[in-house]
């Protein structure tokens, strides 16, 4: 399924027909990039066409193609741009950070089965939060105080932590002094952040994993002004600080890609949690000099893994044990030279989206703020 214009439409994964679709009355804003366990999503959206606020939040059964409840947010609103929902077993949030002096922060919460209201505000001492789904719960990003440029807020402060299911109050699990931070892995916590580094505005150059304490157990390196290039890509948005759809984990385990310059084959590796060590490295076999590799998800056996697609080459999936980083070949698209494939417009180095891959299909989803198309 996925969010278009002006509702949701749900597909069947052989075909690629529309299954159903739930209309909503204004444009969709934002929608949870995960699903409850029994198919509800979260989505954020106008009142009526062309409104870019979120001024309405409902919870849709993805299974049975139908609203499950609906409300109207109250209090602030944004413009929509930054705008993050999320749902858990328990727990339905939308939440944005400030942008303006005109345009404030906000968040609001709700229970998943009922839609009623648990918090309505952004949690003390922040104006604005984002929200992650984590396993049963949520984890939420609220940034502050701030210094201001201008109208532009430059938050001097991060904290990632949790919201009460019941009673909304917030506990912070990690806080740190930087611009920006983003939530690359609710459990196990895993936080980017944007230490300042002139040379990389509004981007992250520091990854750290955090203990259950709050300590950081491990940090590496995003970015590095030698060279003016990545070391690791990590897929966040650069329209949005909500997501890094390149970087997964399990078992104590990260996996991470290395940049490839052009001419250069990239890497995956496998970095533990707990230490920072590297464990092993992945290069998939191929006679192609210039090849990037991107991680898609992870359980503890092993990480799959795909070749980063573009107009040369087709795309290859591959299943990497997690034990020693030996490979076997999953999946792959034949490609004659100079040939464009649709997933090289689907997939940048900067998605916000995953990839996924699941029954022997690659699925493929582009979140363009620019695009005006009603197509996904």
């Amino acid at each position: 399924m996925t969010g278009v214009r002006d509702g949701v439409t749900g597909y069947d994964p052989a075909s690629g027909a529309v299954r159903w679709t739930v209309p909503l009355p204004g444009d969709l804003c934002g929608a949870s990039p995960t699903a409850t366990r029994d198919g509800q999503i979260a989505v954020s959206y106008g009142a009526r066409p062309g409104l870019k606020v979120p001024s309405q939040f409902a919870v849709i059964d993805a299974a049975a193609g139908k609203v499950a409840w609906q409300t109207t947010l109250k209090g602030p609103a944004s413009l929509g741009l930054g705008l993050t929902v999320a749902i858990s077993e328990t727990t339905a949030a939308v939440g944005w950070m400030r942008s303006s002096t005109a345009n404030g922060g906000g968040s609001h919460g709700f229970d998943r089965a009922t839609g009623t209201v648990i918090w309505d505000r952004s949690a003390p001492g922040g104006d604005g939060e984002e929200h992650r789904s984590a396993g049963e719960g949520l984890v939420t990003h609220s940034a502050g105080p701030e210094r201001w440029v201008g109208v532009t807020p430059l938050p001097t402060e991060q904290r990632v932590g949790v919201r009460d299911a019941v009673t909304g109050e917030a506990t912070w699990r990690y806080t740190t002094r930087g611009l920006g931070a983003w939530i690359v892995s609710s459990d196990p916590l895993l936080v980017a952040v944007d230490t300042g580094l002139q040379d990389f505005a509004s981007d992250p150059d520091s990854l750290r994993s955090i203990a259950a304490d709050g300590s950081v157990q491990a940090q590496w390196t995003l970015r590095t002004t030698k060279g003016n290039s990545d070391r690791y890509i990590h897929g966040c948005g650069q329209h949005s600080a909500c997501a890094c759809a390149s970087a997964v984990t399990a078992n104590g385990v990260l996996y991470l890609a290395t940049d490839n310059p052009v001419g250069t084959k990239g890497e995956m590796h496998a970095l533990d949690l707990r230490t920072g060590k590297r464990l092993w490295a992945f290069t998939p076999k191929t006679d192609h000099r210039s090849v990037g590799v991107v991680p898609l998800a992870a359980d503890a056996k092993g990480v799959t893994v795909m070749t980063r697609p573009n107009g040369l080459h087709g795309t290859k999936v591959y299943r990497v044990s997690a034990k020693d980083g030996s490979a076997r070949l999953l999946f792959e698209r034949v490609n004659s030279a100079f040939r464009s494939l649709p997933e090289e417009d689907m997939y940048g180095s900067y998605t916000e989206d995953p990839v996924i891959y699941a029954d022997g299909r690659l699925f493929f989803h582009r979140n363009d703020f620019l695009t005006r198309s009603t197509r996904p």
